[in-house]
């Protein structure tokens, strides 16, 4: 296990480190050494690293598949960032081997860790869309058919049962902003106001480094807006934003290249240089 360790940390030698990984992790007393050896990171590198090497992409799933079997490693899948490095593979590898096998490993840590820890974190990397499109499509494969419809199952329920909060914060968590209605909705920015002060300020800091750090015009545009209105609804927000140094940051956009960026980065401007919202009349 220790000469697979060192060959992993080499991408030159990694295919066949994981060869010999993948036999030893049939046995659990190996999983569990090879967990406390940061193990699920390693992996989670190669998914991350891996490109579009379809060979190494698949022993990588197959040595984490063999790691899920283990309880208390399953439980622990959401403490890094393997799911969503399993996700994003299954995004953008079309072979149907890495599709069964992924959705195996995703299949297997459903409804693990602390509160179902896992499913949320599947939930923030979007992975409902991604059971949209395939569910869309036509597969042979039975053990890949049973598998897309457990994690569908268990993943629609459990958006069903979160709480438009619920639902907000996940996306916003998960640093990929959508065009939904919820950022639009009064009633959700009058009901769900008061959240934000949770975890001093939690959701809003987001917001705000989303503003500071992405390269995405549109969540560029969505960040400015949704400022804007916990601006408006909620009755420090100007200092609020202030305090989390927003200002200048959105006050920067203001000259982005993007026009709808820079329209959202100036109605926010506009209700933070003002003393009252409604100063600005119609303006949203």
């Amino acid at each position: 296990m220790q000469w697979c360790n060192d060959q992993l940390r080499d991408p030159a030698s990694a295919s066949m480190a994981l060869e010999g990984l993948r036999n030893l992790l049939r046995h659990d007393d190996i999983r569990v050494r090879f967990f406390e050896d940061d193990g699920l990171n390693r992996l989670g590198s190669l998914l991350k690293n891996g490109g579009t090497d379809t060979a190494l992409l698949y022993k990588a799933l197959f040595c984490l598949w063999l790691m899920s079997y283990n309880e208390d490693i399953a439980a622990q899948f959401y403490t890094t960032n393997v799911i969503q490095y399993i996700v994003n593979v299954i995004k953008t590898v079309a072979k149907e081997k890495i599709l069964r096998i992924g959705a195996a490993v995703l299949s297997n840590i459903l409804n693990k860790g602390d509160e179902k820890q896992n499913n949320q974190q599947m939930i923030e990397c979007k992975i409902f869309r991604l059971l949209e499109n395939m569910n869309q499509r036509k597969w042979a494969d039975p053990d890949l058919l049973e598998d897309l419809g457990v994690l569908t199952e268990t993943i629609t329920d459990d958006i069903r049962e979160m709480s438009s909060w619920d639902v907000y914060k996940s996306e916003i968590s998960s640093g990929m902003l959508e065009k939904s209605p919820v950022h639009t909705s009064e009633r959700f920015w009058k009901e769900n106001v008061q959240m934000f002060e949770k975890n001093k300020y939690e959701v809003l800091g987001m917001l705000i480094t989303i503003l500071k750090d992405s390269q995405n015009t549109q969540n560029l545009e969505i960040a400015c807006h949704d400022i804007g209105m916990f601006v408006r609804f909620h009755p420090m927000g100007r200092q609020i934003v202030n305090q989390l140094e927003g200002k200048y940051a959105i006050m920067g956009l203001m000259e982005h290249p993007d026009p709808n960026v820079q329209k959202e980065a100036l109605l926010c401007t506009q209700k933070l240089l003002v003393v009252s919202w409604e100063h600005l009349g119609a303006t949203k």
